[in-house]
């Protein structure tokens, strides 16, 4: 398997010149000591989606510039199971509040490994759209509930005064247009 860090090279063509610069890669990132050890997980994905866009970023480099190790950690390490079982969260948070970024998991088929999104169309592609789907569903399902709910034989005033209350909005929100433009288009990877 290759590692980020190494140069890669163009085998394709031998008359190309050669400029003696190398691709960035992960190694390039120098975190700073004075953050916790969260944010600079966060401060990484953010450096790796302006300097490396689009890449996925293994949990075991994560955690090497996370802790400040010297080596890169193997994925079945303390560091690297902590960031996967019970940081990203928090890691996650930081990325949004400080840097405006999402995060973005790679397909099942790769390494275990996450990116922070780079641009408007990236985070639209891969936040947005899902999270306008889940506001159409969740709409159609609390609809479907509400259908269920016989108001008059609630015993609990304010619960039936909460229902009472958001009926305009579910109306709203079940109107055909609305829904209709919450259905935005299909993931596309272009």
């Amino acid at each position: 398997m290759r590692l980020e860090s190494e140069v890669m090279v163009n085998k394709s063509s031998n008359s190309a010149p050669r400029t003696g610069k190398r691709s960035a890669g992960f190694d390039d990132f120098e975190p700073d000591k004075n953050m916790s050890l969260n944010h600079r997980a966060a401060q990484f994905l953010d450096w790796c989606a302006r300097t490396l866009p689009g890449r996925f970023v293994p949990y075991t480099w994560i955690a090497k510039h996370m802790h400040m190790l010297n080596r890169l950690p193997t994925s079945k390490t303390k560091e690297v199971l902590e960031i996967r079982k019970s940081k990203m969260e928090s890691i996650k948070r930081i990325l949004w509040n400080d840097y405006d970024r999402r995060t973005v998991t790679a397909p099942r088929d790769q390494e275990p490994a996450v990116r922070a999104t780079t641009d408007a169309d990236d985070l639209t592609q891969n936040a947005y759209l899902r999270q306008t789907k889940r506001v159409a569903s969740s709409a159609r399902a609390a609809q479907d509930t509400r259908d269920k709910i016989v108001v008059e034989d609630m015993r609990n005033k304010n619960l039936r005064e909460l229902v009472q209350r958001t009926d305009p909005v579910m109306k709203s929100l079940q109107r055909a247009d609305l829904m209709k433009k919450l259905e935005l288009p299909e993931h596309n990877d272009d």
